[in-house]
């Protein structure tokens, strides 16, 4: 099964709308990610399939990080390695909640609703279609942040946790469940945790790409013969990771310091063939055009005599912004893409 698209309503552009009224302070946070990952190791190969990178190799600069794109399985690499100090750094010791912090229940609820209950719901669906009974259902959510995908299980009547490496973001999302859902582990817990676990359900939802042992974790779900599913959401090498490039006084939402790779589907498609993973359906779409439309938008703003700009592309670019990005998730080169895979 294939889908592409999902619509932008008014309260997603509301969520997101943060970025652009905060792309000052979401871009500072996000240089001084950039400076800690610039002391890490360099990568001289492939993160997905460990091939040296050489003179062919095609690369290009953003935001202060050189990225390098694997001629081999296509794989976007950052031009440094990750390392556990630099996951505490930017995972348990940087103020994450920065991007993540409802103040009410009612935002909390709102995320969930707009956001997190469509990738609930599509795994749902395409476990539905592999003749999986709901009540056979038992997902473990790898990196449950602060708990939104869990949230969207429980309203859905799914048996659901959640393991995360944030204290603050187990806390909050504790909280906001009204229930200890997910639990606070260390980073070098998680293979442990996918070793033992007797779910058959793994959820990964804008995880892999933070991931410090990306193939050792992914050997550990093939080995475990209780998982017998994989649902996992990556950010791809798309155009928003162009449009930030050009834009350097934008935030880098998608092409990040803590985003240090970026997938691709032939680097998805050779994943999955070396752990055995069969494709079940896919779920493609992007916010390339809110990110184009966001990076204009803060861009014209810094110019004092072209503000009134800004009222033209709001008139103009929004009514159509949805039409725009079906043509971009369709082509294939979007900036997310929902994958279920079966053992």
């Amino acid at each position: 099964m294939k889908k592409y698209g999902k619509e932008y309503d008014k309260n997603l552009m509301k969520i997101k709308s943060g970025f652009e009224q905060k792309n000052d302070e979401f871009l500072l946070q996000s240089n001084r990610v950039v400076e800690e990952y610039l002391k890490q190791p360099k990568r001289r190969a492939c993160k997905m399939c460990g091939k040296i990178f050489d003179d062919s190799t095609v690369c290009f600069q953003s935001h202060s990080v050189i990225y390098y794109y694997c001629t081999r399985c296509h794989h976007l690499n950052g031009e440094r390695e990750e390392t556990v100090s630099f996951s505490n750094s930017t995972y348990i010791e940087e103020d994450y909640n920065l991007f993540y912090n409802e103040q009410t229940i009612q935002d909390y609820l709102n995320r969930v609703q707009t956001i997190y209950k469509p990738k609930m719901d599509f795994l749902l669906d395409c476990l539905k279609e592999e003749n999986v009974n709901e009540n056979d259902i038992k997902v473990l959510d790898v990196g449950a942040g602060s708990g939104y995908f869990v949230k969207a299980g429980v309203m859905s009547n799914i048996d659901i946790t959640g393991v995360e490496i944030s204290q603050k973001q187990v806390d909050f999302g504790n909280k906001m469940l009204d229930q200890k859902l997910i639990k606070k582990i260390e980073i070098d817990e998680t293979e442990s945790y996918l070793k033992e676990t007797k779910c058959n359900v793994i959820s990964m939802i804008g995880v892999m790409e933070h991931l410090v042992d990306f193939h050792q974790i992914l050997k550990t779900i093939k080995e475990n013969k209780n998982i017998k599913f994989l649902y996992f959401s990556v950010p791809m090498f798309s155009f928003s990771s162009i449009f930030e490039t050009i834009f350097q006084d934008g935030y880098n939402r998608h092409m990040s310091g803590d985003h240090t790779h970026l997938f691709t589907n032939d680097s998805i498609k050779y994943m999955n063939h070396i752990y055995d993973f069969k494709e079940i359906s896919s779920w493609e779409f992007g916010t390339d055009m809110m990110d184009l439309y966001r990076l204009m938008m803060v861009h014209l703003s810094k110019q004092k005599t072209n503000k009134d700009l800004c009222t033209i592309l709001n008139a103009k670019l929004l009514p159509i912004i949805n039409n725009l990005q079906l043509i971009i998730d369709r082509s294939e080169f979007c900036s997310e893409i929902h994958m279920l895979v079966k053992k």
